[in-house]
């Protein structure tokens, strides 16, 4: 049987018999690729093989852990008590899974913590527990951190709270076992007549014997999507966003132009669930109104960002009072150390005043801030990237200067390789402009001799938080209000009012 790619998906099924579609259907298939895509290729594939009534009694999804491969080949070759199609689904399988993918992974379990999806990443998380051969206690070693792609200049006391979280719950790490051979026999060797197997997946090795005997004695559905920035990549990448957009307009009868769509995918970055939820939440926004616009964009949607600190700043930026000391009381109580909240502070000052120079500079000062986004994309972008490059130009100056950045050069046995500092830059994406755009927007809404007050200020509330006894919330409120209100401040010597 051939592998085919998910576009081709809804014609294959098209063309099995009307009225025994299950006399041609295969009884293997594996659906691996991107999440959303292989999820709605297996609901295509159910919805064909079983009726509404048959689906009730005789589907069987089982979660994908490699300890569930043998009680999953147990309910395929059990027949049913009642004469029909049987369909057993292991989804979200990790049987493909290496140690060389321990990286990705991790990120993964992260991010699924983050989210407060703390059965997802406690099932991945053991998976790569059982795929490193680590057990729990081996996480209190630091060597073995490192085993699992961890940042060991970071803190990473959430993988603490997790395995905390899987000894409460009594989740086991899986036992070491072969599971993908006794699948692949199992394939090779067929299931009773009219009962199928289904494995999705998001990760594949190609040359597995495991793959081959899935493209030989079944069907394999291409799910995957390019996730480089070359530029077929991109338009890969694009062409699947777009087909979940027509999806998503055609189910509520809505229409939306090319601009809108930049600005919808540019907002989100290629994350085809966020996106596909986004175009949900705009479709339901705009009510019975036909056309979703850019304003729709910017009044629903919100940066994807897994950085919560991102909201925060966003919301300072906007001076709008009541939300960022709102959101300095979220970041307080999810434990955010008052130190980075602050550091997040000076960022968005400093960046904004890098933004106020290019508006001055010979790079900026014939494009106009105020453009719409098209505007912006053709005329703007290009200058911003052009005053970026300068600004690392004379990063890599300043560090061959006498008393530059490397200190001490006569104790140095070897030059230091520059490393770049993006803190500065405009666009550290120049791939997504669109959040630029809306920074400098909001840069537009304070004066330089501002910002330079506010730096002085920041400086003054970190080191009332170093060195008092203070109450460290209401010295962040302090600083806040002084940047969201209209007062009074001082920038060397001169009184300066917004």
């Amino acid at each position: 049987m051939p592998l085919i790619n998910y576009r081709e998906l809804k014609k294959y099924l098209a063309d099995l018999p009307e009225k025994s579609p299950k006399s041609k259907a295969c009884q293997a298939y594996l659906i691996y690729g991107e999440e959303l895509l292989y999820k709605k290729a297996l609901e295509s594939l159910l919805t064909t093989l079983l009726t509404a009534k048959e689906r009730g009694f005789n589907y069987e999804a089982i979660e994908g852990a490699n300890d569930k491969i043998a009680e999953a080949l147990q309910r395929i070759n059990t027949y049913s008590m009642i004469p029909s199609p049987k369909v057993v689904a292991l989804c979200d399988s990790r049987i493909f899974y290496t140690k060389q993918d321990a990286a990705s992974i991790i990120t993964r379990v992260k991010e699924a913590f983050d989210n407060n999806k703390l059965k997802k990443a406690a099932t991945d998380f053991i998976s790569l527990l059982s795929l490193l051969k680590l057990s729990f206690e081996d996480i209190d070693q630091k060597k073995n951190k490192l085993k699992l792609g961890l940042d060991s200049t970071i803190n990473n006391d959430w993988v603490e709270e997790l395995v905390g979280y899987c000894r409460e719950n009594s989740i086991k790490i899986p036992a070491v076992r072969d599971q993908s051979s006794i699948l692949q026999e199992a394939v090779e060797s067929g299931f009773p007549g009219g009962h199928y197997l289904i494995l999705t997946t998001d990760l594949v090795d190609k040359r597995r014997v495991l793959f081959k005997t899935f493209k030989e004695k079944g069907m394999i559905i291409d799910c995957a999507v390019p996730k480089g920035n070359r530029r077929d990549d991109q338009l890969a990448q694009t062409a699947v966003m777009n087909d979940t957009l027509q999806e998503i307009l055609a189910e509520y009868d809505k229409t939306m132009d090319r601009a809108t769509f930049q600005a919808v995918c540019e907002l989100t970055g290629f994350d085809l669930r966020t996106f596909n939820n986004n175009l949900i939440k705009l479709a339901e926004y705009v009510g019975e109104r036909r056309a979703i616009t850019t304003a729709d964009v910017e009044a629903v949607l919100k940066r994807t960002a897994q950085d919560p600190i991102y909201e925060f700043t966003n919301a300072l930026a906007d001076k709008n009072q009541a939300k960022t000391l709102f959101l300095l009381t979220s970041l307080l109580d999810d434990k955010f150390h008052p130190l980075q909240i602050l550091g997040a502070m000076v960022n968005l000052i400093r960046r904004l005043l890098v933004i106020k120079d290019f508006s001055v500079s010979d790079y900026g000062r014939e494009v106009s801030l105020n453009s719409t986004y098209d505007s912006f994309k053709r005329y703007t972008m290009p200058a911003v990237k052009s005053y970026d490059d300068q600004l690392t130009r004379w990063q890599k100056e300043w560090v061959n200067i006498p008393g530059g950045s490397t200190a001490n050069p006569s104790k140095t046995k070897s030059p230091k390789k520059f490393k770049l500092s993006t803190d500065l830059m405009i666009a550290k994406n120049p791939n997504n402009p669109y959040p630029v755009f809306q920074t400098m927007k909001k840069a537009m809404k304070f004066k330089r001799e501002q910002l330079l007050g506010f730096l002085g200020i920041l400086a003054k509330a970190d080191l009332t938080l170093k060195r008092s006894g203070q109450d460290q919330k209401l010295v962040l409120e302090k600083a806040i209000l002084t940047i969201c209100r209209n007062q009074r401040i001082q920038v060397e010597g001169n009184e300066v009012r917004r």
